[in-house]
């Protein structure tokens, strides 16, 4: 389990999803270390393709990565629906291609060479 983000608190009012990021690992609870505070759209452009050219040294798999508002009263001002959150958006890498790409879809069809 990793921690990320912050649901209902009471008690607990961090101004932003860092700040929180910090107290819950302080509080010997599993964070993200690869979170990064970036101050403008270019900065969050910088690492998702950061993240696009390294996804394959992280020790799980990753599709994509999540960009989230940092200050959390905007993260409430904007609101949360069930459908979506308003305060973050996903961005998904390419599909692999070739063989690895079968390998990951159970079901799919491929020659096994003959033993």
């Amino acid at each position: 389990m990793i921690c990320h983000g912050v649901g209902y608190t009471e008690g607990f009012r961090p101004a932003s999803l860092h700040d929180a990021y910090l107290a819950l690992g302080a509080w010997g609870l599993p964070v993200s270390t690869r979170t990064t505070r970036v101050d403008d759209a270019p900065g969050a452009l910088e690492r998702i393709a950061y993240w696009g050219e390294h996804r394959h040294d992280v020790d799980h798999e990753i599709d994509g990565v999540v960009v989230k508002i940092d200050d959390v009263t905007l993260q409430r001002r904007l609101g949360q629906p069930r459908e979506h959150r308003a305060g973050a958006i996903a961005y998904k890498y390419p599909a692999p291609r070739g063989a690895d790409q079968t390998a990951r879809h159970p079901g799919s069809t491929s020659a096994a060479p003959d033993a």
